[in-house]
């Protein structure tokens, strides 16, 4: 989140709340007091009545050597480890694209207003599943892979002219583009190769347990409710067989572009591969009906729409693969309970409004769910 500090200027900070306890002993760290004392515009900073510290992501440890985000000299060295083309004029910049603290941090680099590349800077575990997903996505044609700096564990790709097929971003696609994403979708999942990392029932499951501690922070007085559908999901998942294929992880109309050739031929292309994975295929069906389901409910497609884009993909997905479509309502619940705090996360005016709707959507797909 960007804070207007008292002299006027914006500052990126991630906020942690802790307990009185843990909040005097992290605090206090010598290491931690020496950033506070040398002062300065990206220095810690404390709401000590409420426990909570405001930290700039340059000290965000687990991910370590961000330097480049407020650092030109910096960003020129990681663009030279990653293979980057050097820029003699102008003066690189950065704007944060997405941040996970702790975990990884999206960055697109430009020079003036021309965009140059996406940094993804992680902690050394994801960083590893980084390497692998991207390198998928090159096989798949969805990623320009450029380079990486194991130092600093960040990964750069090249940033490619688009339009998105983000409802929020502009009109949806035509029935035309859904059909092609259908058969791309199908054509990933029938890959003869395999990916090294498994993405299991079980670790669906232990997702949804993650987005719980989260729920029950946020919306405490609703906590109830999000572990009755947890505990009907993970009944369901339990007694599912599983299977295997290579799966995207992530796969929404948010996550693909389309390029037009000089010719007039268009392309879609599939991006961010970091949470691809050997895995049951009903994952990424899921996934895209729940985001939709999503932007349904805040309003950037109606339920014409939505209905129109899950549909048509299914449709076209099944000419071209057979898949066990049973549990499919089960795997798009949980992948809704995993989308329940992303409103919050968005700082959506109405966030506590749109995450019960999530809620009630799950349980229809449930309740419809039992009795077929």
């Amino acid at each position: 989140m960007y804070i207007e500090l008292g002299d006027g200027s914006c500052v990126h900070y991630y906020a942690k709340d802790l307990t009185p306890k843990r909040f005097e002993e992290s605090w206090n760290k010598p290491s931690r007091q020496k950033l506070v004392k040398k002062g300065g515009a990206y220095a810690p900073v404390a709401l000590p009545e409420l426990c909570i510290m405001l930290l700039h992501p340059i000290h965000d440890r687990p991910i370590g050597k961000m330097d480049w985000l407020v650092s030109s000299s910096a960003l020129r060295r990681m663009l030279k480890a990653c293979w980057l083309p050097a820029f003699e004029a102008g003066k690189p910049k950065v704007n944060i694209l997405r941040y996970k603290p702790e975990r990884r941090l999206v960055a697109k680099v430009s020079y003036g207003d021309v965009p140059v590349a996406i940094l993804r800077s992680s902690t050394p575990d994801e960083f590893s599943k980084m390497l692998i997903g991207n390198a998928f996505g090159v096989s798949h044609g969805g990623v320009v892979l450029t380079g990486a700096d194991g130092t600093s564990c960040t990964l750069a790709t090249r940033w490619q002219k688009n339009d998105s097929l983000c409802p929020e971003e502009g009109h949806a696609p035509d029935d035309q583009l859904i059909a092609e994403l259908g058969k791309k979708l199908a054509r990933i999942h029938s890959a003869s190769y395999q990916h090294p990392t498994r993405y299991t029932l079980a670790d669906e499951i232990r997702s949804v347990n993650g987005v719980a501690n989260t729920f029950r922070h946020i919306l405490p007085e609703y906590a109830d409710w999000f572990e009755t559908l947890q505990n009907r999901i993970t009944c369901g998942l339990t007694h599912l067989p599983e299977q295997a294929t290579l799966i995207h992880g992530d796969f929404s109309l948010d996550q693909v572009i389309r390029r037009t050739s000089k010719s007039g031929e268009i392309k879609l292309h599939i991006l961010d591969w970091d949470r691809s994975a050997q895995g049951h295929p009903l994952l990424d069906l899921a996934s895209f009906t729940a985001r939709l389901e999503l932007q349904l409910i805040e309003g950037s497609v109606t339920r014409h729409e939505a209905d129109r884009l899950s549909d048509g993909l299914l449709q076209s997905y099944r000419r071209k693969q057979e898949v066990d479509e049973a549990g499919l309502r089960l795997f798009t619940a949980s992948a809704l309970l995993r989308l329940t705090a992303e409103p919050f996360r968005k700082r959506s005016p109405h966030w506590d409004q749109y995450t019960l709707q999530i809620l009630q959507r799950a349980q229809a797909l449930l309740d419809a769910e039992q009795t077929v």
